[in-house]
């Protein structure tokens, strides 16, 4: 990602010793650092890494507030079982997913030097405090000569892509997605699979243990439930698609709407976490929709929340106090009406 489409103060990152620590530049590893995409399938940031040299992978927990918004307690266990499953997929590649807990713009200099790495590479993030954060990292590591790309990875439309026949951002859904389809249409076909890699060593690199991070509940362990409903991790991405698709999908336009009825596709925690890619869940939805044509106003409902996804995304990106007010200044003194006892009703379902 070019400076242009970066905003925001730098943070503070230490400079010193940053040079390579050994090994040529032709055997040197290449870094990929992981965030929203936990997931070797359809990886831009890591098959370019694969391409580059021997792998290395990183994993980095800041859970100090400062990068977004803390994890809730039920993100916590999620992500526990996410990286826990992709740590054994990178095990049968003889990689090591390494997992550090802190700061990242202290941590992934830190493990670039300690690993010896020519080159660092990453699926780009769009939120106003991970601009400024990613930006910075670039700087410092490509001041000391580590190479540093960033990837279309999360997305199949970045925010600077689909503009107004003024040149703006879209502010209204339906022109956004009517401008954005055949863009989503073509990205989507350039998936592709996990890549050949050779292992890069990591021994020099303090690895935390994934359990001490404590990311799931204890006194009580309350998670049953959501052991029992869910799978994180690539293969439940893949089957919660997959099941969708075979019974979800038809009827889908009027069950998502109906709280009674399991009309959702049970995707949203698979794909925040990235444990499958937007690529490929566009493509089986559209395939399926080719194969049986009767699906067609499904699927196309389907691909416009995949859409909505797209357009939110640009907002985001756009305007960087979207999370904490309205978009549209009119709205931004809205008259709420404060009733504690209707509160209350809502609250308990009633």
């Amino acid at each position: 990602m070019s400076s242009k489409h970066q905003s925001g103060e730098p943070h503070s990152v230490p400079t010193s010793g940053l040079e390579p620590a050994s090994g040529s530049a032709l055997g040197s590893p290449a870094l990929v650092w992981l965030r929203e995409d936990l997931r070797l399938d359809d990886n831009p940031a890591l098959v370019a890494a694969a391409n580059d040299g021997p792998v290395a992978a990183l994993y980095v927990l800041d859970d100090s507030g400062t990068s977004g918004r803390p994890l809730g307690a039920a993100s916590r266990w999620w992500l526990h079982h996410s990286l826990s499953d992709l740590s054994t997929r990178f095990a049968k590649h003889g990689v090591t997913l390494i997992l550090r807990q802190g700061d990242p713009s202290v941590i992934v200099p830190e493990v670039v030097r300690q690993i010896g790495a020519k080159s660092v590479h990453w699926n780009r993030r769009y939120y106003a405090w991970s601009k400024p954060l990613d930006a910075t990292i670039k700087e410092v590591l490509t001041d000391a000569g580590i190479s540093v790309e960033s990837h279309k990875g999360n997305v199949l439309t970045e925010p600077w892509e689909i503009k107004t026949g003024s040149g703006g951002n879209f502010k209204v859904f339906t022109p956004f997605f009517r401008a954005a389809r055949s863009v989503c249409d073509t990205w989507a076909s350039f998936a592709v699979d996990i890549p050949y890699m050779t292992a890069a060593p990591t021994g020099a690199c303090r690895n935390d243990n994934l359990a001490d991070w404590q990311l799931l509940p204890t006194k009580p362990d309350w998670s049953g439930g959501l052991s029992n409903a869910w799978t994180p991790g690539e293969d439940g991405a893949k089957a919660n698609l997959d099941v969708f698709l075979a019974n979800g999908l038809s009827g889908y336009k009027e069950n998502r709407n109906m709280p009674a009825v399991e009309g959702t596709s049970r995707l949203s925690p698979h794909i925040h976490f990235g444990e499958i890619s937007i690529r490929r869940i566009w493509n089986a939805a559209r395939e399926k929709m080719a194969k049986e044509p009767q699906l067609a106003a499904d699927g196309h409902t389907f691909l416009a929340e995949l859409g909505w996804r797209e357009f939110s995304t640009q907002l985001i990106y756009y305007y960087e106090d979207f999370h904490d007010q309205s978009w549209k200044p009119e709205f931004r003194a809205f008259p709420w009406h404060v009733n504690p006892v209707g509160l209350s009703a809502w609250q308990k379902g009633h």
